[in-house]
């Protein structure tokens, strides 16, 4: 009897011992993962552009639940008046965070969007030519990609932040002048070289939709399409997104609510495909 007893004494005892090494090692994973979430920047998505980034989506028109509580978004974007964009409005955002929730639902992710309506290229330019935006831009608008710059940096100052990718849609003002036209693909190339450089990542992802104006009104529209096609074909790391099939407003070039979500998907796709691969 005293024996046996023993013995289911020694059991007792191994199997308290077998359930606290487990509850350690589980809890020594926990934190091991922890530390390696603090370890991790936190992703950072530029979008940037003009109308059809800055959005003229009604969030009334669809069903808007609201953004994952991991990604934090700021929005910079402004009118060609430059009044800040409503908050009951939206743009290419939406799309883009739905696909960001659906393929990764616990990662941390900052989205800065600057974007200006009507704003041309040369607005945007690196060499920037006051007589050029004065002729086919808006100098009201200043220089667009020091404002840029300045607002990542504001937001970015106290976070441990990586670049992974530059969201663009514009070229639609520039379609209105052949000349804008011709200097497209020399202009965007410097503007992706610039901000490589100045984020220090040299194969920084730049995915871009395809322009998609009335021809017949853009005299301009075929040479920034054939600037943006080389662009891909020559530069690293750039992707171009399609528009066609998207839904329009009544002025042929603005894209309607359903547009803009539909747009958002398509760039959120890309970017979704580009981070599991570097992932």
């Amino acid at each position: 009897m005293i024996l046996k007893t023993k013995i289911l004494f020694t059991c007792l005892i191994l199997t308290v011992l077998a359930m606290g090494c487990h509850t350690m090692n589980r809890k020594n994973n926990q934190q091991e993962a922890a530390g390696k979430n603090k370890e991790r920047p936190v992703d950072l998505i530029i979008l940037a552009g003009q109308s059809n980034m800055v959005g003229s989506g009604q969030k009334k028109e669809i069903n808007y639940k609201g953004i994952s509580k991991h990604i934090t978004y700021y929005n910079f974007g402004k009118t060609s008046r430059l009044t800040p964009a409503s908050d009951s409005s939206f743009g290419p955002e939406l799309g883009i965070c739905d696909e960001l929730s659906a393929n990764f639902p616990d990662r941390e992710f900052i989205i800065l969007k600057y974007a200006i309506g009507g704003s041309s290229l040369y607005d945007w330019g690196v060499d920037y030519d006051p007589e050029k935006v004065a002729e086919m831009g808006s100098p009201k608008f200043g220089k667009l990609y020091d404002s840029l710059v300045e607002y990542t940096h504001q937001i970015t100052s106290s976070k441990r932040v990586r670049p992974i990718a530059m969201v663009w849609m514009q070229g639609e003002t520039d379609a209105r002048f052949p000349v804008a036209g011709k200097d497209y693909y020399t202009s965007f190339r410097k503007l992706i070289d610039k901000i490589r450089k100045d984020t220090d990542q040299q194969d920084l992802p730049v995915i871009y939709g395809r322009i998609n104006p009335v021809t017949e009104r853009y005299p301009g529209a075929e040479l920034v399409r054939k600037a943006q096609e080389k662009t891909e074909k020559d530069v690293a790391y750039t992707y171009m997104v399609p528009t066609e099939g998207l839904d329009k407003k009544q002025d042929e070039l603005h894209y309607s609510s359903e547009g803009l979500i539909e747009l958002g998907h398509r760039f959120g796709k890309v970017l979704a495909d580009l981070i599991k691969k570097k992932d």
